[in-house]
Protein backbone atom coordinates (compact mmCIF):
# COMPACT_ATOMS: atom_id res chain seq x y z
CA UNK A 1 0.00 0.00 0.00
CA UNK A 2 2.52 2.20 0.89
CA UNK A 3 4.75 1.76 -2.30
CA UNK A 4 1.44 2.54 -4.20
CA UNK A 5 0.87 5.89 -2.73
CA UNK A 6 4.36 6.43 -3.23
CA UNK A 7 4.21 5.78 -7.12
CA UNK A 8 0.77 7.01 -7.36
CA UNK A 9 0.99 11.03 -5.97
CA UNK A 10 4.19 11.99 -7.87
CA UNK A 11 2.82 10.42 -10.55
CA UNK A 12 -0.82 12.36 -9.98
CA UNK A 13 1.29 15.81 -9.20
CA UNK A 14 3.11 14.90 -12.22
CA UNK A 15 0.00 14.57 -14.00
CA UNK A 16 -1.57 17.60 -12.96
CA UNK A 17 1.40 19.39 -13.83
CA UNK A 18 1.88 18.61 -17.21
CA UNK A 19 -1.95 19.00 -18.15
CA UNK A 20 -1.47 22.51 -17.26
CA UNK A 21 1.54 23.68 -18.96
CA UNK A 22 0.80 21.23 -21.83
CA UNK A 23 -1.74 23.67 -23.02
CA UNK A 24 -1.97 24.49 -26.50
CA UNK A 25 -0.64 28.15 -27.78
CA UNK A 26 -2.33 29.13 -30.37
CA UNK A 27 -5.87 28.24 -29.18
CA UNK A 28 -8.16 31.19 -27.63
CA UNK A 29 -7.56 30.84 -23.96
CA UNK A 30 -11.21 30.76 -22.81
CA UNK A 31 -11.84 28.11 -25.02
CA UNK A 32 -8.82 26.15 -23.39
CA UNK A 33 -9.78 27.27 -20.07
CA UNK A 34 -13.54 26.11 -20.24
CA UNK A 35 -12.05 22.46 -22.15
CA UNK A 36 -9.48 21.99 -18.60
CA UNK A 37 -12.76 23.30 -16.43
CA UNK A 38 -14.62 20.15 -18.35
CA UNK A 39 -11.75 17.80 -17.99
CA UNK A 40 -11.15 18.18 -14.39
CA UNK A 41 -14.72 17.46 -13.81
CA UNK A 42 -14.87 14.45 -15.51
CA UNK A 43 -11.73 13.48 -13.88
CA UNK A 44 -12.97 14.07 -10.58
CA UNK A 45 -16.17 12.56 -11.28
CA UNK A 46 -14.86 9.27 -12.15
CA UNK A 47 -11.91 8.90 -9.43
CA UNK A 48 -14.85 9.04 -7.26
CA UNK A 49 -16.72 6.35 -9.11
CA UNK A 50 -14.46 3.54 -7.75
CA UNK A 51 -15.17 4.82 -4.28
CA UNK A 52 -18.97 4.57 -4.55
CA UNK A 53 -18.51 1.20 -6.19
CA UNK A 54 -15.96 -0.11 -3.41
CA UNK A 55 -18.32 1.15 -0.83
CA UNK A 56 -21.28 -0.54 -1.88
CA UNK A 57 -19.19 -4.01 -2.58
CA UNK A 58 -17.78 -4.34 0.38
CA UNK A 59 -19.99 -3.36 2.52
CA UNK A 60 -21.19 -5.89 5.07
CA UNK A 61 -18.31 -8.10 4.72
CA UNK A 62 -14.87 -8.52 6.38
CA UNK A 63 -13.02 -6.38 4.11
CA UNK A 64 -15.39 -3.32 4.99
CA UNK A 65 -12.58 -1.35 7.11
CA UNK A 66 -10.57 -1.21 3.44
CA UNK A 67 -12.57 0.49 1.32
CA UNK A 68 -11.25 3.74 2.07
CA UNK A 69 -8.07 3.09 1.59
CA UNK A 70 -8.94 0.98 -1.60
CA UNK A 71 -10.94 3.64 -2.98
CA UNK A 72 -7.80 6.17 -2.16
CA UNK A 73 -5.40 4.20 -3.96
CA UNK A 74 -8.32 3.82 -7.24
CA UNK A 75 -8.43 6.96 -7.52
CA UNK A 76 -4.85 8.22 -7.45
CA UNK A 77 -4.77 5.93 -10.42
CA UNK A 78 -8.14 6.89 -12.40
CA UNK A 79 -7.31 10.21 -12.11
CA UNK A 80 -3.87 11.12 -13.98
CA UNK A 81 -5.12 8.57 -16.43
CA UNK A 82 -8.61 11.02 -17.51
CA UNK A 83 -6.16 13.88 -17.31
CA UNK A 84 -3.35 12.29 -19.44
CA UNK A 85 -6.10 11.24 -22.21
CA UNK A 86 -7.90 14.78 -21.96
CA UNK A 87 -4.47 16.48 -22.10
CA UNK A 88 -3.56 14.08 -25.00
CA UNK A 89 -7.08 14.85 -26.96
CA UNK A 90 -6.78 18.37 -26.10
CA UNK A 91 -3.41 18.61 -27.51
CA UNK A 92 -3.68 16.17 -30.67
CA UNK A 93 -6.72 17.02 -32.36
CA UNK A 94 -9.64 19.19 -30.65
CA UNK A 95 -7.58 22.54 -29.93
CA UNK A 96 -5.22 22.55 -32.87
Amino acid sequence: MILSLLILLPLGVFTVWWFLRSAPRRAPAGTVRVYNGIIFGVALLLSALPAWWLHGRLEGTADAGWWPVLSLLASLLVFPLVLAAGGLIRNLSLLR
